[in-house]
């Protein structure tokens, strides 16, 4: 017989997923009185750290805006460090700092009045010639598909002319880090009020039953009238055009100092695989021992590609070194003593009309479930954690209104302009 919960777990609000986003809605929800009822099969989704011997590598966000009061207290509570000049360069040879654009000669703005996709957006603020030599290639190496198919409106000023009287990282110039897995075991030990269900949430019916596929439980008997929040993506069906990647993570741990001039983040020349490497061993003094060196690899890969993972797992593992020069673009003179993988879920693309999509799908999962989307997975927006936090308290909001009327989402907290 399947198992069912009976009790005072049938009360909720259910919050689905138990990663930043999920751990951030149980959070406010309990400083508004609930006691809510966490479900995921494990805690921190895709954020948190993995140890490899004598070193600790990243998955998921690794640096924290200095904006956000909420974020620095995590980063003070979880004993982060600030970084106060970030070093970002683009090209392991020629070093050129990032942003790109504030150092090379832009052509003239294309004018484009009402854009209808990324590529457009890009030469529109930054010309047709930069766009064509540099952004595109960037872009789909970033996201693994052409920018002429992703949206531009979550961009929220990312993508800009450089000011020639400023020309600096902005908000970013300075950074928090602490340890992925110490952030989420703040978020999570600081609930004192939510019950936790281990198990993996693999769909909903129309009664508002969920279906666990392992676990505690095979099934988790809710009303209609329980509010549901879902972190997790489980009504992406509804929008059959979604689109995300992967991203494979590669660890190296060296017992010395690298030969190497300092970075926090290196973007690698257009002809390597890789994204973006860190000297993560130079971020806190958990990553890696006194004295030694680590460098995190990021290779975005379309989602559901599987020969791609086996053919760089297998480059790194048996000869890291070449491995490594092959795509990024850095040298070194000796082996790692570490090497380690992961491949992670990597971001929800912005796909064009994707807003639209979700607009209908947070209608749908409302009117059918009283289910509320939320976090990057839920409403298949970029987020980082600022915006995480700020999302929990839009959807809390919209939850106790008991509406869907309205687009609910960071991005039109902060920039209610947009128009969609």
């Amino acid at each position: 017989m399947a198992k069912r919960l009976v009790g005072k777990f049938e009360e909720g609000p259910f919050v689905l997923g138990a990663g930043p986003s999920g751990l951030a809605i149980a959070w406010e929800l309990e400083q508004r009185g609930y006691d809510p009822v966490l479900i995921s099969q494990d805690i921190g989704g895709v954020n948190g750290s993995w140890q490899d011997g004598d070193f600790m590598f990243d998955y998921g966000g690794h640096v924290y805006t200095t904006t956000d009061k909420e974020v620095v207290a995590i980063m003070k509570a979880c004993d982060g460090n600030l970084i106060e000049n970030r070093q970002a360069f683009y090209d392991a040879r020629k070093r050129i700092p990032f942003p790109v654009q504030d150092h090379v000669n832009l052509s003239p703005p294309v004018d484009i009045s009402n854009p209808k996709n990324l590529a457009e957006y890009i030469r529109s603020v930054l010309g047709e010639d930069f766009y064509y030599k540099f952004m595109r290639r960037f872009n789909e190496r970033v996201w693994t598909v052409p920018p002429e198919c992703m949206d531009f409106d979550w961009t929220a000023g990312r993508i800009k002319r450089p000011d020639e009287s400023d020309k600096r990282w902005g908000m970013n110039a300075s950074f928090w880090h602490a340890p992925g897995q110490d952030i989420i075991a703040h978020m999570f030990n600081r609930l004192k009020r939510t019950h936790f269900i281990k198990g993996r949430i693999s769909g909903i019916d129309e009664a508002g039953t969920l279906y666990l596929a392992s676990g505690d439980f095979e099934q988790i008997k809710t009303s209609l009238l329980d509010a549901k929040f879902d972190t997790i993506g489980l009504f992406k069906s509804r929008y059959m055009t979604a689109m995300e990647n992967d991203v494979l993570l590669f660890g190296l741990g060296f017992d010395h100092k690298l030969d190497i001039e300092p970075f926090h983040w290196l973007y690698p020349g257009l002809q390597y695989e890789a994204h973006r490497v860190t000297l993560i061993s130079r971020y806190h003094e958990a990553m890696a021992p006194y004295n030694y060196d680590s460098l995190l690899v990021e290779i975005p890969l379309p989602s559901l590609m599987n020969t791609q993972p086996k053919r760089l797992v297998d480059f790194f593992t048996k000869a890291p070194e070449e491995a490594l020069s092959a795509t990024t673009g850095i040298r070194i003179d000796k082996a790692p003593i570490a090497t380690s993988y992961r491949l992670v879920r990597g971001y929800p693309i912005p796909f064009c009309g994707h807003r639209h999509f979700m607009h209908e799908t947070k209608e749908y999962a409302f009117i059918m479930r009283n289910a509320y989307l939320a976090g990057r997975w839920g409403s298949h927006t970029y987020m980082n954690l600022q915006h995480i936090l700020a999302d929990a308290k839009i959807v809390v909001d919209v939850s106790e209104e008991r509406s869907s009327t309205q687009d609910y989402s960071w991005g039109n907290h902060y920039y209610p302009e947009k128009k969609v």
